[in-house]
């Protein structure tokens, strides 16, 4: 949003959003006389619901409209979402591709609908010369502060879509999305980056120094509701340490710190190539306890391969976070996503008794999270595909 309205500010566009088919309605019906444009973004797990609003739409839409898509499931599946109704699809960055194609709609240069579009420039994006959110109508959402993400995870699409080398959005490419929130007023402060404790815009070296510096830099602009190591901005186990801690415990407001685990078997650690170690969480978060941070541990159940010796262990390394750092357990199931090394594998069943063992974590408040709804999401997708509304 913010792009386009930055892009075209001198011209005949404007941007609207919907949360709501009947939303969508009101807007179709508010203007005359123009060519319009609607873009989804969307995960694999919405891939129904976008189906059903498709065909919905359609029956609505010109021959002059267009309907476009981009986001971690078109760019996974782009044939599959032509396939669905899409009339075109933008794989992977598509700051530069979304521009032009507006550009050209206006120069009416464009040629025929169904088709993909793949950003062929060499080198990727910087983040900083793009706005983080709409300035234009203080649309406030948590600021990219990265892309990418050096580990390269078997069930994540992050490195898939944008690689394993990370780029980061500058200290100073921060002035002006603080100075918009600081004029309006806004104190929170969010980020989304696949780990904040990597966050080193001039280089390794300064990656603690940078996480001061943008402290220092919010406070200056009265951003003093600044959260760090919370969702969405987690940290991986291996990194936090007593600096770090001491760094959150001077700028933050959250008073916990999420870690993603995924599990307390070494073995299904090593085989979603995870790069940490159970003693590494283990040690994080008793070190988030001793600075009065309550850590936040992701578990993903349900993991292809996961046996009952495994979930055996994951239950035994919950109760020892539980009981020596008083942890809060995120409960996931195991959803399989076009794009990643483990797309196509189905999730490993789970057993009466563990299925009681995480209901009781959830009625005693030890654990959250929607691991039943995700487990039929999980079917959903397999199924989908099966069905071929997703093509790879």
């Amino acid at each position: 949003m913010g792009l386009i309205n930055e892009s075209f500010a001198d011209q005949p566009v404007s941007v609207y959003q919907w949360r709501s088919f009947d939303d969508l309605t009101a807007i179709m019906q508010s203007g005359d006389n123009c060519r319009r444009v609607f873009a989804y973004s969307f995960m694999t797990f919405a891939l129904e619901k976008v189906q059903n609003e498709l065909e919905l739409l359609s029956k609505q839409c010109s021959a002059d409209d267009w309907i476009i898509a981009g986001g971690p499931h078109p760019t996974a599946d782009p044939e599959g979402c032509l396939k669905l109704g899409f009339h075109r699809v933008f794989v992977g960055e598509a700051e530069r591709t979304l521009v032009q194609f507006i550009q050209d709609i206006l120069d009416g240069a464009l040629p025929e609908h169904q088709d993909i579009v793949i950003d062929t420039e060499k080198n990727p994006i910087n983040l900083d010369d793009y706005p983080p959110f709409d300035y234009k109508t203080a649309f406030w959402v948590p600021i990219e502060l990265s892309r990418g993400c050096t580990n390269g995870c078997t069930f994540c699409q992050a490195y898939t879509i944008h690689g394993r080398k990370l780029r980061f959005r500058s200290l100073e490419g921060l002035r002006r999305p603080f100075e918009a929130m600081s004029k309006k007023n806004r104190k929170k402060l969010f980020f989304i980056t696949s780990n904040i404790l990597s966050y080193a815009p001039d280089g390794h070296e300064t990656r603690l120094q940078s996480l001061i510096e943008l402290g220092e830099m919010a406070g200056s602009f009265g951003l003093t509701d600044l959260h760090l190591g919370s969702f969405p901005s987690e940290v991986r186990p291996e990194y936090l340490d007593e600096q770090a801690l001491s760094i959150f415990s001077k700028y933050c407001s959250n008073r916990n710190i999420v870690v993603g685990a995924q599990t307390g078997s070494e073995r299904l650690l090593e085989s979603l190539r995870r790069g940490h170690t159970v003693d590494e969480v283990k040690r994080a978060a008793i070190l988030a306890r001793v600075h009065r941070f309550r850590p936040f541990i992701d578990i993903i159940f349900g993991l292809p391969g996961e046996t009952l010796a495994d979930r055996e262990e994951t239950f035994s390394f919950i109760n020892w976070l539980l009981k020596h750092t008083g942890a809060r357990i995120h409960l996931h199931y195991f959803l399989s996503l076009p794009g990643t090394a483990l797309w196509g594998h189905e999730a490993s069943k789970i057993d009466v008794a563990s299925r009681n063992r995480i209901d009781h974590l959830l009625r005693h408040g030890r654990a959250y999270g929607d691991i039943w709804f995700q487990e039929k999401c999980s079917r959903s997708i397999l199924a989908w595909r099966d069905q071929k509304l997703i093509s790879v």
